[in-house]
């Protein structure tokens, strides 16, 4: 049993294990040197884990980090591949920024029910069910010619604005017929939206 163990030092380009530390349910922190994969459910359940920054050059196969209800930080390197169900049911996680030439598999974000806001920088292809029921989500923000499955937001009921950064009308149009269940959504070019938020932030402070 690893249940009393807190912190877990990988060795440079090591291979952990199909379900290697899975329910090791003290493990608050985790140092990953470069070059090494995280196998399937590695650390499934572990749901004292709070904060992640993955660096370069790993790899995180399916269900990797299912289950660790305790995250709220995950900071994710550039070009990096997240494999099917990698972090479904991280219910604690609120904010997401997900960086440039990023791959999101199926469900890699599935039940994150606590997400409020997701950022998509440019090059990104996210797949099937990738935010499928995260249901607190209200805000997305998407590069232009982001490759995206069509259910990729299903069940995303609570969805209010999607905003694009793009200054091409047609590439709005695009993107907005990929949110067919999304009909209530709010889409708006990226340059509107800051200037509404300039105009709100001004009249806020006229008001104080």
């Amino acid at each position: 049993s690893c249940t009393g163990l807190t912190t877990v030092n990988l060795a440079e380009g090591v291979e952990v294990l199909t379900w290697g530390f899975l329910q090791c349910t003290a493990l608050t922190d985790i140092n990953f040197p470069e070059g090494v994969i995280i196998g399937p459910g590695a650390f499934e359940s572990c749901r004292s884990l709070v904060r992640l920054n993955i660096p370069e050059g790993i790899t995180i196969e399916r269900s990797a980090f299912e289950d660790c209800s305790g995250l709220i930080e995950l900071t994710l390197p550039k070009g990096i591949t997240i494999d099917v169900k990698a972090f479904k049911n991280c219910t604690s996680l609120t904010k997401l920024t997900l960086p440039e030439g990023i791959n999101v598999g199926g469900g890699a974000f599935e039940g994150c029910s606590g997400l409020t806001e997701v950022n998509i920088a440019k090059g990104a292809t996210v797949g099937k069910w990738a935010f499928q029921e995260c249901d607190a989500l209200t805000t997305l923000s998407l590069p232009e010619g982001i490759r995206l499955e069509k259910t990729a937001f299903a069940g995303c009921s609570k969805l209010k604005f999607i905003i694009v950064n793009t200054e091409q009308p047609e590439e709005l149009i695009r993107i907005k017929s990929m949110f067919q269940w999304h009909q209530g959504a709010h889409f708006i070019q990226k340059s509107v939206y800051d200037q509404v938020l300039c105009l709100w932030d001004s009249a806020y402070q006229k008001i104080l």
